[in-house]
């Protein structure tokens, strides 16, 4: 029954997601950090809803008449440097290269996210 719950709940986000990208933020943010599909049962449990999340925001990032403004503030300045710090250092890893860009894309995606919600946040 949860399950069910779930996968109706996400059916009826995504659409709204391509809508108001903002949603899709917060979607994300939701599955991201508490995990919800982990403690489902069936398949609803298997599928990579962050993934499916991401792709909807992006899809309504460039469909949603929606007002999106980025501006280099210092903390979009640090992250963009940290993501080019975290590749360097990736790049001139000395573990396997299947090691280290396993940890690398994941990071990535957090920290793209992150600058995506800074390019929908425009008003307080």
């Amino acid at each position: 029954m949860r399950s069910l719950a779930f996968f109706v709940e996400m059916l009826v986000l995504l659409p709204m997601i391509t809508i108001r990208p903002f949603v899709g933020v917060l979607a994300w943010s939701w599955i991201s950090f508490m995990s919800p599909h982990r403690l489902l049962w069936g398949p609803a449990s298997a599928l990579p809803w962050a993934l499916i999340t991401a792709v909807a925001l992006f899809a309504g990032c460039f469909i949603a008449r929606e007002p999106k403004k980025f501006t280099w503030n210092p903390t979009t300045v640090l992250i963009a440097c940290f993501m080019i710090c975290i590749t360097l250092t990736s790049v001139t890893a000395m573990a396997p290269n299947d090691m280290v860009f396993g940890k690398w894309s994941p990071v990535m995606k957090s920290f793209l996210l992150m600058l995506v919600t800074s390019f929908l946040l425009t008003s307080k």
